[in-house]
């Protein structure tokens, strides 16, 4: 079974993932819900408010040179910003998607990033529409090449950069 998203916007609007409406290709600033499917079955919401930010990763665990089956994880929640007296700290919910061995879902929940319970639990790179203005994101330096076969030209990723976030306004280069 495949687990894929139903983005819904402010206005009404809604995009199903596909191989051109990515994670990374949506309105985050207009997000406000994010429903998870197994095949058909809807599985879950993601209300997402204001003053949060969507996380939304598939991971793919593999055991090389054993007869156990790769693990396929998806991670959807919301990191949220609270403001204390002591100062800001930054919260997480996050959905863990199992896939099992049988086509079926089970679905783990937790407050944080939390390895002691499962080594799937780590955090991710946090991406430029994922943290707030002051924290740092995951920024790829691509590189550009010419595929041998297709002579298509292509992206990939030579080294990683983490840069300090310090505004929530498009820079012209689709990072919100």
């Amino acid at each position: 079974m495949t687990v894929h998203w139903v983005a819904f916007y402010k206005n009404g609007e809604y995009i199903p993932q596909s191989k051109t409406d990515t994670y990374d290709s949506l309105d985050h600033n207009n997000l406000i819900g994010l429903e998870v499917y197994c095949g058909d079955k809807h599985l879950f919401t993601q209300h997402i408010e204001p003053q949060q930010r969507l996380i939304w990763r598939r991971r793919l665990e593999q055991d090389v040179g054993k007869d156990i089956p790769n693990q396929v994880l998806y991670l959807c929640g919301v990191r949220e910003r609270i403001r204390t007296d002591k100062g800001d700290r930054t919260i997480q919910h996050i959905a863990y998607l199992f896939e099992k061995p049988d086509g079926g879902i089970s679905i783990h929940v937790a407050g944080k990033f939390d390895r002691e319970r499962n080594a799937f639990f780590y955090s991710p790179f946090l991406k430029y529409h994922e943290v707030f203005v002051g924290e740092k994101y995951y920024k790829p330096v691509e590189e550009e090449y010419i595929d041998k076969f297709t002579k298509e030209k292509k992206y990939k990723t030579v080294s990683k950069q983490f840069v300090k976030k310090d505004s929530d306004v498009k820079d012209g280069k689709g990072e919100t």
